[in-house]
């Protein structure tokens, strides 16, 4: 459960970012990069927030 979980928030992390990285060297004034780093920032978040969420769950144990 654990090995599926951590996949599953590495996958998260790291697609978005090159993704990023590949629109900003096709075009980098083209509203499909807005897109994609607007994305890249959810990722982020979603990443932070789930290892406070983790931090919070180990503080309560």
């Amino acid at each position: 459960m654990e090995n599926t979980k951590y996949g599953k928030r590495r996958e998260g992390r790291w697609t978005p970012i090159r993704a990023k990285a590949q629109g900003t060297r096709a075009n980098p004034n083209s509203w499909e990069t807005h897109l994609v780093r607007k994305r890249w920032d959810i990722g982020l978040l979603r990443a932070l927030s789930l290892r406070i969420m983790m931090m919070m769950m180990r503080r309560q144990n």
